[in-house]
């Protein structure tokens, strides 16, 4: 005769309920993880921007101005030549250097100016050499020093992504 009686195994109850919070673990435990990803990429942009700017300080003490801007958000502070009415465009992802009040000798003011960590997203530059504001699009809407009524665009191609953070001379423009 059989006997009646529990086995040593789980039931399918048991399985499911298990399988579910570990699915709802794994779930919780990305989502933190995204968020992480996004406030670590968020603070390389401030920090590049940071490092930015005060290789532009010192290029505006070396000069007595700060470079000019395009229209496109480029800096106009490579001078190859030394002629201090001649600046070019210094590519993202290039040094700032150029050659002060026309001296002999070559300054480079950062080694590279950095790009956005999203390939999707660029920083923009903009001044009338007597000030200067730097532009970068924050990706975690929560931070404290996110602006949504900011203009210049920070899409590196296709759709528009409006900056929401903004670096200056003077520091970091609160909202």
């Amino acid at each position: 005769m059989m006997k009646k009686g529990r086995s040593d195994g789980f039931t399918l109850v048991e399985l499911l309920i298990t399988v579910g919070i570990m699915i709802i673990l794994t779930a919780i435990g990305l989502g933190n993880f995204n968020f992480s990803r996004i406030k670590g990429k968020d603070a390389k942009r401030k920090a590049d921007l940071t490092q930015l700017a005060r290789a532009i300080e010192t290029f505006n003490e070396d000069f007595g101005f700060y470079p000019e801007s395009d229209v496109d958000g480029n800096i106009l502070g490579c001078n190859p030549s030394g002629d201090i009415s001649t600046f070019n465009i210094c590519p993202w992802g290039t040094a700032l250097e150029g050659y002060p009040r026309g001296g002999t000798e070559k300054q480079t003011y950062i080694a590279e100016i950095s790009e956005d960590p999203n390939s999707t997203r660029r920083y923009f530059y903009e001044s009338d050499q007597v000030s200067f504001s730097l532009y970068a699009a924050l990706e975690n809407d929560l931070d404290p020093h996110y602006q949504s009524d900011l203009t210049p665009d920070c899409n590196s191609g296709g759709s528009s992504i409006k900056c929401n953070y903004r670096l200056t001379n003077i520091g970091v423009e609160e909202p």
